[in-house]
Parts: structure tokens; C-alpha cells; sequence
């Protein structure tokens, strides 16, 4: 588990029960910041909570926002009757791109078919902590834009 200083002075919700059906399926969300809770923050945690029913393979995947990766995560494999999992991220060196709204995409190929029924379907929220910090963190800027790519972001990272 990732340490937490008590307490989030605000979270946001920027996917709730997104399913995943496809291979080159992009679920793209809008993120604004906490508006009870200013920035700059000392901690920013991300926590991607999903759960699956049926038949599946695991699967991998990655998250970004506002053009950089964030996370790459895979799914465990489910029962017939399911399985729910929460992976969190530190992502505080990156805090600084979270005083700007912007865009979050997750990706992590599916494939829905006669034998594979598992729909995965994932809620994404952003956790901030310690509002008011005198340093805003690193400079960071994305490698690719994925905002605007034509092929899906895991695509266009491994071309």
C-alpha cells in the first residue's frame, strides 16, 4: 500500500465504471482540479479500482494524463463469478500537471467474443494531499500526444 499522510484534502472521480470491450477501446475522461483543495499538494495518489466477471485472459495496460503515462497495470484473470482488485500509484513527482485541467485516457485491450465474456469495468480516482505546498514539483512534459493520435495510445507507444 502506498502511504497516505492522513486524510485527502480533496478526490476526484475521473472514471466511474468505464467498460472495456475492445482491443483498440480508448475510454477517455476529463479531469479538473479539486476546487475544495488548492495545489500545489506534497502527496498525489492514483487509485484504478476494477473488477471482472466470466471468462478472460489477463490483460495490460496504461493509463496517461494530459499526455503522460502515468501507470501500466495488468488485470488478473477472473472466476465464472468475478474478481474485483484496486491498484494505487504515487504519482506526486508528477503533481505538477495536476494544477491544469486536462484529459485522462486509459486503455487496456479487451477482446468480447463467443468464448471471452469478461467485460472489464474500471473506476479511476485521483486522491490529493496537503494543500498549499510551497513547492510545486517537477517540470513535466509528455513524450507523445496522445490527445491527438490517430492509432491508440499502446499502439503508438511501441511503433
Amino acid at each position: 500500500p502506498v502511504p497516505r499522510p492522513g486524510s485527502a484534502c480533496g478526490r476526484v472521480t475521473v472514471m466511474s465504471g468505464a467498460n472495456l470491450t475492445g482491443y483498440g477501446q480508448v475510454e477517455r475522461a476529463h479531469y479538473a482540479p479539486p476546487p475544495d483543495c488548492k495545489g500545489p499538494w506534497t502527496q498525489v495518489v492514483v487509485d484504478m479500482f476494477g473488477e471482472v466477471a466470466g471468462v478472460q485472459f489477463d490483460r495490460y495496460g496504461a493509463m496517461w494524463f494530459r499526455g503522460v503515462e502515468l501507470l501500466r497495470t495488468t488485470t488478473p484473470e477472473p472466476s465464472p463469478a468475478g474478481i474485483m482488485w484496486h491498484v494505487e500509484k504515487d504519482v506526486s513527482d508528477y503533481r505538477s500537471l495536476f494544477l491544469e485541467p486536462g484529459e485522462v485516457a486509459l486503455q487496456i485491450p479487451n477482446v468480447i467474443d463467443g468464448t471471452y465474456t469478461g467485460v472489464l469495468k474500471m473506476t479511476v480516482t485521483i486522491s490529493f494531499y496537503g494543500g498549499g505546498a510551497a513547492d510545486p514539483g517537477h517540470v513535466v512534459r509528455p513524450l507523445i500526444n496522445v490527445s491527438e493520435a490517430s492509432v491508440a495510445p499502446l499502439d503508438a507507444v511501441s511503433t
